[in-house]
């Protein structure tokens, strides 16, 4: 039987194969902090919710959680790897400029310019799951 952390990896290496979309998740209004994510499902349309996984450990997750919070999703095109390799390195500097981030609506959280669309999100549970958060969020607008 494998040890735990071995059997960690192996679950982890099956369930990259499966194909998702990349996303790189804003938050924090004119100076944001990001992340990149791929687990993320459109929840309900009566209200329009969608769910996002964020580990537990992330530098985001203390402020995702809390009900209300604003965040942006930009949805990546394929050209977008390498912002997409940025938002991904946990040992990133927090408060390091976002690159890519651009407003699009006065007052509204950041978004990556040019991705391929871009969701308006406020957080309104944050459900414990393992290692994670599950976020359900209401959409503002996208």
């Amino acid at each position: 039987m494998p040890n735990p952390l071995q059997r960690q990896r192996e679950f982890r290496n099956i369930c990259g194969t499966f194909a998702t979309g990349v996303m790189v998740l804003l938050s924090g209004g004119a100076s944001p902090h990001g992340m990149t994510i791929n687990a993320f499902m459109s929840l309900s349309l009566d209200p329009l919710l969608v769910a996002v996984s964020v580990h537990q450990g992330s530098y985001l997750a203390d402020h995702l959680v809390r009900p209300g919070t604003p965040f942006s999703l930009s949805i990546l095109g394929a050209d977008q790897e390498l912002l997409a390799r940025f938002y991904s390195r946990p040992t990133r500097l927090r408060g390091q400029q976002s690159p890519g981030a651009s407003p699009v609506r006065p007052g509204s959280e950041l978004v990556i310019a040019r991705a391929a669309a871009w969701i308006w999100c406020r957080t309104e549970q944050a459900i414990p799951s393992g290692d994670h958060w599950l976020l359900v969020a209401g959409v503002d607008d996208f």
